[in-house]
Formats: structure tokens, C-alpha cells, sequence
């Protein structure tokens, strides 16, 4: 019975101990993986600051991505499988598949918290052709 108890007690530290180490501070895993494989060099993810000058034609800030894109379009654009503009992600990614849904899955949440995104439910905000009465 006291091997029990132990054991029981020692299951409960160790569960204690791993819920301990994963803090509210701690970075999201796509920040981590987006850092480990080195988006960094290129990429910013924060809110730009109107100070700093912004360098055209080079690679964009990603601080809002999520307003414009979602992590089925991010994935195959990182693989170099589709073109925006006509161009290709200048890097392939390099690590595992798993890590970089993680990271697309983390991009989309960049958002800018002013952004209102136009009401795809009204017909007239997506300018649809409106019907031609038929003559028959």
C-alpha cells in the first residue's frame, strides 16, 4: 500500500512538474519554430513602427498576416509550391512538415487589432454581377 501511495505521489509531482514549465510567458511554439528555423533573418513579426524606414521590394513584416491569409495558402507558398506576384518564398523550408504547420497555424494569429474585415455575407460588399432578367 505505501508503494502505492508513492508512486501515486511521484506521478503527481512529475505532472505538477511538467504543467510548472509551460508558463503563460512562454513564447507560442510557431514563435520558436519560426526563430529555430531562422524566418527571423529575414522576417519581422511585430507592429511596424512608423520610425523605421521600410524597405521596398524586401520581405515583408508579417505582424498581420493573418488578416490576409490563412495557413492553407502560408504552407505550400513556404514549400515554394505556389507564387504570389509571380515570385517564389526566396527560402524552402527546411524543417520537418509538422513544424511548419505550427508556424502557419501561429502566422494566421498576427493580426492588427484595428482591422475590421469586409462582410463577405452582403452581396454588394463582394460586388456580385448582378443577375440579367431573362427574356425567354
Amino acid at each position: 500500500m505505501k508503494v502505492l501511495r508513492y508512486m501515486a505521489a511521484a506521478t503527481l509531482a512529475l505532472v505538477v512538474g511538467l504543467v510548472s514549465t509551460v508558463s503563460a510567458s512562454d513564447p507560442p511554439a510557431g514563435e520558436v519554430l519560426f526563430k529555430a528555423q531562422k524566418c527571423i533573418m529575414c522576417h519581422k513579426y511585430q507592429t511596424p513602427d512608423p520610425k523605421v524606414e521600410v524597405i521596398p521590394d524586401g520581405p515583408p513584416n508579417l505582424w498581420n498576416i493573418g488578416d490576409r491569409r490563412k495557413a492553407e495558402w502560408i504552407i505550400p507558398y513556404v514549400k515554394k509550391e505556389s507564387e504570389i506576384e509571380g515570385r517564389k518564398h526566396k527560402v524552402i523550408w527546411k524543417g520537418k512538415p509538422e513544424d511548419l504547420v505550427v508556424v502557419a497555424n501561429w502566422l494566421v494569429t498576427l493580426k492588427d487589432p484595428l482591422y475590421k474585415a469586409p462582410d463577405t455575407t452582403k452581396s454588394e460588399t463582394l460586388n456580385a454581377p448582378k443577375a440579367e432578367p431573362s427574356n425567354k
